[in-house]
C-alpha cells in the first residue's frame, strides 16, 4: 500500500496561518495559531468579563467591554429598541438581544424603572441585583434567529453547532461557531469566516471545526482547510491538518488511545472500467479516501485506503458529483467515522465507517498494533457483495413497496455509530445513523437504528426517528443531504437529537423521545436582515450541563471578535444588488489585519488602517484582483467607484483604476497625485493605457484621455497634450534635445499664448505662431528682450543652426535671434536688420552680431564682428567697418520687461543644441490630439507591463 507522507500540525505557537496559507510546509509536525489569534486577548482565569483593548476599530473595542447595570433583586425586565428573547424569567440567565447594524440605542426597563443604553453588535450588557448576574448579549446582525419550542420535559444541556452563511438576494446570513442553551441562546459563539463545519467539544474542554461551509469532502480543492481548535480559556485557535490540506471536512475523531483520526482525498490513476459511469464519462482515475491516525505529538501512525477494500464497483449513488476538473469517479465519498465502543480480541477498538456513494456502513478491524486492517463486515441493501469474500454482509431485509423499493433501507446515510446493545456476542450489532434516504420514495430524512445479526447474514430496521414539521418531501421524498443522528446516552433516556442539513431548507435540530414523539425543537426564524431561514448545520450536538463552565463561555463569547464583520456587513447591504450573491467565505488575516469577501460581481475589502469597506466591481475588480488586490501597489480601496457615462474611477491608498471604453487600467503613485492635482477624469479624462517604463534615464509614461504622462527621475511627473506634446516628440521626445517636462503646460501668457518647461528648455505656443522649441543662449536672450511680451514676440519657426562657422538662428514675429560661437546670442530686427542683411548677413563683411540694438533719442546702433550699422530717423541706415557711430546709445524708453515664463540658464558654453527642426505644427492647446510618440522609446505598449513596486524609481513611490 503506498502510504502517504502527511503531518498533523501540532505544538508550536507562533507560526501563523498567513504563513501556512503561503505553502510553506513546517519540517516537522507542528501546531499552528490563527492569524486571529494575534488580535486576541491575553488569557484570563475563568470568570473575567470581556477583555477591553481590543486591537482595531472603535466599534470593536466597544464590542469587547461590557455595559453594566447594578440594581437590587430583579423581578421584571424588559428591553424597547431590540427584541430580547427569551422572556424574562428570574431563573434564566442567558438572554439574547437581536441587533441590527453598528450601533443599537435601546432602553432597559428593571422593576419599572428604565435605563438608556447603547450597545453595539457582540457587547453584552450585564445586569447584576440580588445576588444574581444577568447577561444580555447583543448578537450581530447576520446572527442566525433561532426559536426553541418545548413539548415536554426534556433535561438541560449545552447544544453545540454552527450555522453556514448563504446569501439570497439582498439578504443577509453568516457562519459562526456556537454554543447555545437549552432556551436557545448563544452564551458562546465566535464569527468563523471560513466556514464552520461539525463544532464538537474535544476531551480537553477545547472545540473543534473544520473549516468550509458544507461538508464538501472530495469535492473540495482548496488546500489549507484545515481543522480549527479554539481553547475558551485564552480565546485562542490553533489549526491541525496536513500540510498538503487536503483534508476531509466530514470527521474529526479522538479515538480512545489518545491519538485523532481524519479522513483525506488522494486523486490516483485507477482503473474503474467496469463502472457505468467510467463507460459514459471516460474516468481514467479515482478518488480514492485515505483514513489517518496521529499521535498528539504529530507522529503518522498509519494510512488505510478504501481503494484496498472496497470494491469500486459498490457504488450506486451520485458517484459523479466529484470536482469535474479531476475527471475522476468518486465511488466512495465516505462521511463518517467512529470507535465501537466494545474492544475487540487485540484489545483496540475497530472502526466503524460510513460511505455515501456505496450507501452502506463498513467495520475495519484494528490489528494488534492498532493499524486498521480487514473489512469485518459490511452494512447495506445488498446491491453488490463485498470485495474480500470473508467480509460478513449484513443485507437490510424487509418487503418492497409497490415503487419496488426496501422503504426499511437507508440511502446516502451520515454520522453512522455503534451503540452498546447489551449483547454477548460479536455476532449482534446495533447501529444507528442518518438516513438521508436521498432518491428513494415514501420517507423522509431520518435517524434509523438497525440490528444486524451478522451470523445470519441480515439487518433489521427496528425503528425510526423523523420530525414531520422538519422537513416536507421533496419532488423525491427526502432530505437532500447531511445531517446527523445520536440516541440517548447510557443512562439518559429520552434525549434522541436528529438534526437535519443543508438544501432545500435547514430547521436546526429535534429532540425526540425513545419512542419517536417529539420533546423539543430548535427552527430558525426570519430576521430584519434575513426573511429565508436556510442555515445549513450539518451536525448538532448535545452536552451536559456541566460540561462547560458559564463564565468561561461568557468571557470569550466573541474573542476573537473580526472588526472587519459590521463595515463589511454595511457596504455589502448598500451594493448588494451591484455585487450580486456571495461566491465564496469571508477571508481574514490579509495585510495590516484587513478582510475580504467576494461575490457574484465583485469584492468587498476592509481595512482598519483605511477605516471603511469599500467594494470592487466588475472591470475595476477583475483588475485589482489579478494585481494581488490587497498585496499590489495599489494597496487597499478607499472609496467605492465613481461612474460618469463614460467610464468609472475607483481610488485606492497608493493610486486608483480607471474603466472605460479604452479598457481597465490602473494609475500609480505620482500619476495617480498628478491626475488627482490636474482636475480628474472631469479634465484628463480616464487612463489608456498601462503604465509604460523602460524610457531613457528610468522614465516612464501613461496615456490619458488628454495627452499622456511623463515620469522622469528628479523630474517627477507631468502631463503632455496637443500641439506642445506633438512638438516635443517631433524634436525626439525624452531622448531629444529638450529632454523629459519639468513642468505642466501653463497657459497664462499674452494673447492666449502657452508655454511648458523641459530639461533642455521650453516649448512655446500661441494662437497665430503654433508651438516651437525655446532653448539655450538663443532663449536666453528671448527672455532677457521680455519674451512673448517684448518687441520680438513670440517664436514664429524652430530654431535652424547650420550656419558660417557654426551659428543658428531662430524666427520670430518682430525678428530673428542669432547666434554664434564667440559672438553669442543677439536680436536682429527692423531697418538695421534689412542693411546687415544687404550686407551678406554672416557671410557678409560684418560678420555676426556682437551686441543687441541700443537706440537713444537720436538713433539706434548694432555691433557686429567686424564693423557697425547705424540707423537714425533722419539718415536711415548707415554701415560702417571702423571708427565709432556718430549716434547716441542712451536706451531708448519702454524697453521690455522680463519675460513671463522662469528663466532658462542657456547650456553650458552658451552653444545652443544643433537639430533638425520639422515643419512646425498648427494645432492650439485643445485641438485634435497628436498621433502619439514617434520614437520607440515612447510608443504605447501593446500588453499591460508586468513591473512591480520593488522596480518603481525611488522618486516615484507615493
Amino acid at each position: 500500500m503506498k502510504k502517504l507522507t502527511t503531518l498533523l500540525l501540532t505544538g508550536l505557537l507562533g507560526l501563523t496561518l498567513a504563513s501556512a496559507a503561503m505553502g510553506s510546509a513546517p519540517a516537522e509536525p507542528r501546531s499552528v495559531p490563527e492569524a486571529e489569534s494575534k488580535s486576541s486577548p491575553a488569557a484570563e482565569s475563568p470568570g473575567a468579563e470581556p477583555r477591553a483593548a481590543v486591537p482595531g476599530g472603535e466599534l470593536a473595542r466597544r464590542a469587547a467591554t461590557a455595559e453594566r447595570i447594578n440594581t437590587g433583586p430583579v423581578t421584571s425586565l424588559t428591553v424597547s429598541g431590540a427584541d430580547l428573547t427569551p422572556a424574562f424569567e428570574a431563573g434564566i440567565v442567558n438572554y439574547a438581544l437581536w441587533c441590527q447594524a453598528s450601533v443599537n440605542p435601546m432602553t432597559v426597563t428593571i422593576n419599572g424603572e428604565s435605563t438608556a443604553v447603547e450597545l453595539v453588535e457582540g457587547q453584552p450588557l450585564i445586569v447584576s441585583g440580588g445576588g444574581s448576574e444577568y447577561w444580555l448579549r447583543c448578537l450581530p446582525r447576520d446572527f442566525p434567529r433561532p426559536e426553541v419550542t418545548t413539548k415536554a420535559q426534556v433535561s438541560d444541556g449545552w447544544y453545540v453547532s454552527s450555522s453556514h452563511y448563504t446569501w439570497v438576494g439582498a439578504e443577509m446570513g453568516a457562519s459562526y461557531a456556537f454554543v447555545m442553551d437549552s432556551h436557545g441562546t448563544p452564551v458562546w459563539y465566535v464569527n468563523a469566516p471560513s466556514g464552520a463545519i461539525n463544532v464538537q467539544k474535544l476531551a480537553d474542554g477545547r472545540l473543534n471545526w473544520a473549516q468550509g461551509t458544507n461538508p464538501r469532502g472530495v469535492n473540495d480543492d482548496n488546500p489549507r482547510d484545515w481543522f480549527r481548535n479554539y481553547d475558551l480559556s485564552n480565546a485562542t485557535t490553533t489549526l491541525h491538518g496536513p500540510p498538503d490540506g487536503l483534508v476531509d471536512e466530514h470527521e474529526y475523531l479522538e479515538l480512545a488511545n489518545g491519538n485523532v483520526m481524519w479522513m483525506k482525498y488522494w486523486t490516483r490513476p485507477y482503473d474503474t472500467s467496469e463502472h457505468p459511469d467510467t463507460k459514459q464519462h471516460g474516468y481514467t482515475t479515482v478518488i480514492d479516501q485515505v483514513f489517518e491516525e496521529y499521535t498528539p505529538g504529530g507522529q503518522l501512525v498509519h494510512s488505510w485506503l478504501a481503494s484496498e477494500h472496497l470494491d469500486y464497483r459498490e457504488s450506486i449513488l451520485n458517484p459523479k458529483v466529484a470536482n469535474p476538473k479531476w475527471n475522476a469517479l468518486d465511488p466512495y465519498h465516505c462521511n463518517a467515522v467512529g470507535e465501537d465502543p466494545d474492544a475487540n480480541q487485540f484489545g483496540q477498538y475497530n472502526i466503524i465507517i460510513s460511505c455515501r456513494n456505496t450507501s452502506a456502513v463498513y467495520l475495519v478491524e484494528r490489528n494488534a498494533d492498532g493499524s486498521m486492517g480487514r473489512v469485518l463486515w459490511k452494512l447495506g441493501s445488498g446491491q453488490r457483495p463485498p470485495l474480500d469474500p470473508q467480509t460478513k454482509h449484513a443485507v437490510i431485509q424487509g418487503t418492497p413497496d409497490a415503487t419496488g423499493v426496501k422503504n426499511e433501507s437507508f440511502s446516502a446515510q451520515h454520522d453512522a455509530r455503534i451503540i452498546p446493545d447489551g449483547s454477548a456476542t460479536d455476532d449482534r450489532v446495533t447501529v444507528t445513523l442518518f438516513d438521508n434516504h436521498t432518491q428513494m420514495p415514501n420517507g423522509r430524512a431520518r435517524g434509523a437504528q438497525y440490528q444486524l445479526d451478522l451470523a445470519a447474514g441480515t439487518a433489521t430496521l427496528e425503528q425510526t426517528w423523523e420530525d414531520p414539521d422538519a422537513q416536507a418531501p421533496g419532488s423525491d421524498g427526502n432530505m437532500r443531504y447531511m445531517g446527523s443522528f445520536r440516541r440517548s446516552p447510557i443512562g439518559v433516556p429520552n434525549e434522541n437529537l436528529l438534526s437535519f442539513g443543508g438544501d432545500p431548507g435547514s430547521h436546526g435540530y429535534t429532540e425526540l423521545n425513545d419512542a419517536g414523539e417529539v420533546l423539543r425543537t430548535l427552527r430558525w426564524v426570519p430576521t430584519a436582515h434575513r426573511a429565508r431561514t436556510d442555515f445549513p448545520n450539518y451536525r448538532w450536538y448535545k452536552y451536559a450541563p456541566d460540561a462547560f463552565d458559564l463564565k468561561q463561555l461568557r468571557a470569550s463569547a466573541n474573542q476573537p471578535m473580526l472588526e472587519c464583520n459590521a463595515p463589511l456587513l454595511d457596504t455589502e447591504a448598500a451594493l448588494a444588488e451591484k455585487l450580486g450573491a456571495r461566491s465564496l467565505e469571508m477571508t481574514t488575516a490579509l495585510v495590516d489585519n484587513g478582510c475580504a469577501r467576494p461575490f457574484q460581481r465583485g469584492t468587498i475589502f476592509y481595512s482598519p488602517k483605511v477605516g471603511h469597506a469599500y467594494a470592487t466591481v466588475n472591470g475595476i475588480d477583475a483588475l485589482y484582483r489579478s494585481m494581488r488586490a490587497e498585496n499590489s501597489r495599489l494597496g487597499y480601496p478607499t472609496g467605492n467607484e465613481v461612474c460618469r457615462t463614460d467610464g468609472c474611477r475607483q481610488t485606492f491608498e497608493h493610486g486608483e483604476i480607471h474603466w472605460s471604453a479604452a479598457g481597465t487600467y490602473s494609475v500609480y503613485g505620482e500619476f495617480a497625485q498628478l491626475y488627482a492635482r490636474l482636475g480628474g477624469p472631469e479634465t484628463l479624462g480616464y487612463a489608456r493605457s498601462a503604465e509604460a517604463c523602460g524610457l531613457t534615464r528610468g522614465g516612464c509614461w501613461q496615456a490619458v484621455g488628454a495627452g499622456f504622462l511623463v515620469w522622469s527621475p528628479g523630474n517627477g511627473a507631468h502631463l503632455t497634450k496637443n500641439a506642445i506634446r506633438a512638438r516635443w516628440v517631433q524634436l525626439g521626445a525624452e531622448n531629444g534635445q529638450l529632454g523629459y517636462p519639468t513642468t505642466e503646460e501653463q497657459c497664462t501668457l499674452v494673447r492666449g499664448g502657452c508655454w511648458q518647461g523641459f530639461e533642455g528648455g521650453a516649448i512655446v505656443w500661441s494662437p497665430q505662431t503654433g508651438a516651437y522649441e525655446s532653448q539655450g543662449a538663443i532663449r536666453g536672450r528671448w527672455l532677457q528682450l521680455g519674451a512673448e511680451n517684448g518687441r520680438l514676440g513670440y517664436p514664429s519657426g524652430p530654431e535652424q543652426c547650420g550656419l558660417t562657422g557654426g551659428g543658428c538662428w531662430q524666427a520670430y514675429q518682430g525678428g530673428v535671434i542669432v547666434w554664434a560661437p564667440g559672438a553669442g546670442a543677439w536680436e536682429s530686427v527692423n531697418a538695421i536688420r534689412a542693411a546687415w542683411l544687404q550686407e551678406g548677413a554672416e557671410n557678409g563683411r560684418l560678420g555676426y552680431p556682437t551686441s543687441g540694438e541700443t537706440c537713444s533719442e537720436s538713433g539706434c546702433v548694432q555691433w557686429f564682428q567686424r564693423g557697425w550699422i547705424m540707423w537714425t530717423p533722419s539718415g536711415g541706415t548707415t554701415v560702417g567697418t571702423s571708427g565709432e557711430p556718430r549716434a547716441a546709445t542712451v536706451p531708448r524708453a519702454g524697453t521690455p520687461s522680463s519675460a513671463t515664463p522662469p528663466a532658462v540658464t542657456p547650456r553650458a558654453g552658451g552653444t545652443p543644441q544643433p537639430g533638425t527642426p520639422q515643419p512646425a505644427p498648427t494645432a492650439a492647446p485643445g485641438a485634435a490630439r497628436s498621433a502619439g510618440p514617434t520614437t520607440g522609446s515612447t510608443a504605447e505598449p501593446t500588453v499591460t507591463p508586468t513591473r512591480t513596486a520593488g522596480s518603481t524609481p525611488s522618486a516615484r513611490v507615493s
